[in-house]
């Protein structure tokens, strides 16, 4: 095996077995109380809910990539995550700010314009996005239901229970908040049906050149 194919499976393993790894430490949690945190790197957290979709939808990406090199695959499904991610910051900030006043950020709407874009331009190269019509309706579908549970945690007053929290003067708002979770985990799904699907795979092998336009 060539340094090629050693550095090719590395990113493949990398990229299947931290996610499982991920899923079934969010699992666990869960378990035990399904609104907890993952505590990592001292102060950092991700809410075990979050964790899950993530890491299950990353996992569910890049093995449906199996078409392409790891590393392109990674690029992408990494892309496809950062996107979610500052999704979600984006639109929490936007309807904090419909609600109170402030607080409005617009630098995850930059991210996920650069992660769009970045995907679109591999989209181009690798032609992985499937844009028929029934693909783009369960998208489509997946955003409704994200932007109906934002609708709902303002409607329930959520942003006002968040300052309290933020505050020490009342409870999470998040625990028992079925809305908060849809909102969590339907964020990283949204794009998933655009993904196309392939019995071919690829070699895994390192090809920098997959990155050349």
């Amino acid at each position: 095996m060539d340094i090629e194919d050693m550095i090719g499976h590395f990113i493949h393993y990398l990229c299947k077995y931290t996610p499982t790894v991920v899923m079934a430490w969010s699992l666990v949690i869960i378990t035990r109380d399904p609104y907890s945190y993952i505590r990592f790197g001292g102060r950092g957290i991700i809410h075990s809910i979050s964790a899950l979709s993530l890491s299950t939808v990353f996992l569910l990406i890049y093995s449906r990539l199996q078409y392409l090199y790891p590393l392109v695959r990674a690029i992408i499904t990494a892309s496809f995550t950062v996107l979610s991610i500052q999704l979600y910051d984006f639109t929490w900030s936007l309807c904090k700010y419909l609600q109170l006043g402030y607080d409005f950020r617009l630098t995850p709407l930059l991210a996920v314009a650069i992660a769009g874009a970045l995907l679109w331009f591999l989209h181009i190269k690798h032609n992985y996005l499937t844009l028929s019509k029934e693909p783009k309706i369960k998208s489509l579908l997946y955003f409704i239901i994200f932007v109906l549970a934002f609708g709902l945690m303002m409607k329930t007053g959520f942003y006002e229970r968040m300052e309290l929290y933020d505050s020490g003067l009342g409870p999470d708002p998040n625990v028992g908040s079925t809305s908060w979770a849809i909102s969590k985990i339907v964020v990283f799904w949204i794009l998933t049906p655009l993904i196309k699907k392939s019995e071919h795979k690829a070699p895994l092998r390192l090809d920098p050149k997959v990155l050349i336009w």
